[in-house]
């Protein structure tokens, strides 16, 4: 009787302090509190992942093309080629499609941190740094708004603190992917949020998340589609909301649209280009799957690279503190399930997701990438780690929701297992004392310059060349004395005086829209294959005596003219959706 009577009188105690609106903003200020408290701690935690990076100099990474693809992006703004899409050092010194083919997004982000003032190699650890933030961010957000501050806290260190994302940082540099994965959680959180508050200000921001997302990665974001449709329906489902799919899938499609300068021309222009390598040789699937005793048992770190067998010198597992906080989630759902319903639910979900995600890197789904060929250009079957640590965060989440008022000690517990497990990971092999002078000079930029040649060359080089282009145009017959000669992202100027009729072969990749200019009218060219094994099929014109400005420059297909004004509109609509008032 006593505690019946102690249970009403805390009713109305609760029910007291609420009614009465100085209450309730007390309490609502001491929400926002631990909110921010807990989102302080996930940033301070988060600064062991990338601490090493926080000093002069330079490390060692398996894509060590990072600062490079800056650089070039640099020299696009310098002469308002935006979007960037040819850049004029790569392939030899030829030029090169680049940005036609690979997504852009972190290079313009990286342009906009040079242009501040830092080095093109401090650019590349300020993106890391601030990708380790975002990431920790996103996870945080995420899980505190469908769990508790405390959780989405212990949640976005687990994620942080995965040996993915160590890799992914500190041995392979896969800047673009390890963005990608970043972020993977605001996606799912703005879909949470347009499901809870379906007005245009958030279809607009949910817009611009997947637009980022589309430009940041050329393969995560459609193995993460999945992911999305489920996460879509489930709350759609919970909040009975079911039409509120139909703004879901406006504001994708909005997303898309932003990305379309990017998105089409990658895809409807792939024909212009050689794309062999991207799946043969050492990227061919089926010399990457991982096994069980990897990815369940496995805590091995190191600075290789993955092929065949079990002797990986590389991290492919999702890390052993954070997959077993996400599989403790299946007994706790089904103890829980009569009075959790909803989130016993959405474990079951998510667990279905992770035993996919993880049965897809396993040898014994091969059928499955012989059937679907499309998934053969992820050319690493554990690249679905990047599905698997975002799932596994939330489901550890969930574990620790239904574990009461145990989460915090739980969760203290897990914290000091992650960094005792993997907080060794979070630095680079080696560093060295470097500059950008030292980068982009002597046998450091020779490399660069050659380094993944062949991927995305043009289809009019029958091979990458065998040495570097030459600085000024070829003058194949004929006499000619060459000034004046410019060379900018993607253009080439000069004057010729022409002594005797010549042919002139410049030293820049013929592309769809390459287009000559003498005395600015337009010239036909040819590709001319002399003295050159391989041909190369370079830029060649014929030019008559006299003296002549020689203009050649890579302008837009329709196909890339469309997909600008595209964009152009679906930003133009976005900004419109949000700043639209709250209450629409």
């Amino acid at each position: 009787m006593q505690q019946h009577q102690f249970i009403m009188f805390t009713h109305y105690l609760k029910n007291l302090l609420l009614k009465n609106r100085f209450n309730q903003r007390f309490l609502l200020f001491f929400r926002k509190l631990g909110w921010r408290c807990c989102l302080f701690l996930t940033l301070l935690f988060t600064v062991p992942a990338f601490f090493s990076l926080l000093r002069p100099g330079f490390f060692s990474m398996q894509d060590d093309l990072q600062a490079f693809r800056i650089y070039e992006m640099d020299k696009c703004f310098s002469d308002f080629q935006i979007p960037c899409r040819w850049v004029p050092d790569a392939g030899y010194g030829y030029g090169y499609p680049q940005f036609n083919y690979y997504a852009p997004f972190v290079y313009y982000l990286g342009e906009i941190i040079h242009l501040v003032g830092f080095q093109f190699i401090d650019a590349v650890k300020i993106l890391f740094v601030l990708g380790f933030l975002v990431g920790a961010f996103g996870i945080y957000t995420l899980i505190a708004s469908i769990t508790t501050p405390f959780i989405g806290f212990v949640s976005a260190i687990l994620f942080t603190f995965s040996p993915f994302r160590a890799q992914e940082v500190y041995v392979r540099g896969s800047l673009s992917e390890f963005w990608a994965v970043s972020l993977f959680p605001i996606v799912l959180y703005l879909i949470y949020r347009l499901v809870k508050f379906p007005n245009s200000r958030n279809i607009g921001f949910l817009a611009v998340s997947i637009g980022v997302l589309t430009l940041t990665h050329n393969l995560l974001p459609f193995i993460f589609v999945p992911i999305a449709v489920f996460w879509s329906v489930f709350w759609a489902r919970s909040e009975g909301k079911f039409n509120v799919l139909v703004k879901v899938f406006l504001g994708s499609l909005i997303g898309v649209g932003i990305a379309s300068f990017f998105l089409i021309p990658m895809l409807l222009e792939r024909g212009f280009v050689h794309v062999d390598s991207l799946l043969s040789g050492y990227f061919d699937y089926r010399r990457h799957f991982v096994s069980l005793k990897q990815i369940f048992l496995s805590n091995k770190f190191g600075y290789g690279s993955s092929d065949l067998g079990e002797g990986d010198d590389l991290s492919l597992n999702i890390g052993l503190v954070l997959l077993y906080s996400a599989l403790a989630s299946i007994p706790l759902a089904l103890l829980r399930f009569k009075k959790e319903k909803k989130y016993s639910s959405l474990a079951f979900l998510l667990i279905g997701i992770l035993i996919s995600s993880l049965f897809l890197m396993h040898l014994r789904s091969s059928f499955l990438w012989e059937v679907f060929m499309p998934l053969v250009w992820l050319q690493f079957p554990w690249r679905f780690l990047a599905i698997s640590i975002l799932v596994s965060a939330i489901l550890a989440g969930i574990t620790m929701k239904f574990l009461g008022f145990l989460k915090f000690g739980i969760g203290l517990i897990l914290i000091i297992l992650v960094f005792s497990f993997h907080g060794s990971f979070f630095q680079p092999k080696d560093w060295f004392s470097s500059s950008d002078d030292q980068k982009f000079s002597g046998e450091s930029w020779e490399r660069q310059l050659t380094i993944s040649i062949f991927d995305y060359l043009p289809i009019s080089a029958e091979l990458p060349p065998k040495e570097k282009a030459n600085i000024l145009p070829e003058i194949l017959s004929g006499e000619a004395i060459i000034t004046d000669f410019e060379k900018g992202s993607n253009f080439q100027r000069f004057n010729l005086e022409i002594i005797k009729p010549a042919n002139v072969r410049v030293q820049l990749y013929d592309f769809p829209e390459m287009k000559v200019s003498i005395d600015g009218r337009d010239t036909r060219h040819f590709r001319d294959c002399e003295n050159q094994d391989p041909c190369l099929g370079l830029v060649s014109f014929d030019i008559s005596e006299g003296n002549h400005s020689v203009l050649i420059s890579l302008e837009n297909t329709f196909i890339r003219s469309f997909s600008n004004i595209t964009s152009l509109l679906f930003m133009g609509l976005t900004a419109v959706l949000i700043s639209r008032k709250k209450h629409e």
